[in-house]
């Protein structure tokens, strides 16, 4: 399975502000629905996250399976490192929260999670979120 990131927009056919009656639908209803929590919907390998029923974020989980690239590279299953540097390209002013493990591209809409130490130079991506403008903001993590 693949995915391509469209910042702000969503990921191939998952585009934010869609409900998500109609997600369930396009996806075949194949959600676990013994996952109990009313704001999120959990997939095989990607959990999709909504706001008043519309959705707002996706999570991406490793796994060789699912490719979710971002400017031809596949951001999913790459070290940290190399998805935060690839990243920075296209948005200088991606933030590393160390406190919160994680760094942002508000810009992109693109968070990564996963570092573990202060060079964060072997460590793999824990989960890739893509969300809508706004959903997770730099000075909402930094408070």
């Amino acid at each position: 399975m693949e995915f391509k990131i469209e910042p702000l927009v969503g990921c191939n056919f998952l585009l934010f502000g869609e409900k998500r009656e109609n997600l369930r639908n396009m996806l075949d209803n194949k959600y676990d629905k013994n996952f109990k929590r009313e704001d999120k919907d959990l997939y095989n390998f990607f959990s999709l996250v909504f706001e008043d029923d519309k959705l707002a974020c996706i999570e991406f989980f490793p796994n060789e399976k699912v490719k979710v690239f971002f400017e031809n590279i596949d951001i999913n299953n790459i070290k940290f490192k190399e998805a935060y540097n690839h990243i920075k390209k296209y948005d200088e002013d991606i933030k590393l929260i160390k406190s919160w493990k994680l760094a942002i591209s508000e810009k992109l809409g693109i968070i990564i999670t996963g570092i573990n130490d202060e060079e964060f130079e072997d460590e793999n991506i824990d989960c890739l979120s893509v969300m809508k403008k706004g959903y997770i903001t730099i000075d909402e993590l930094e408070k």
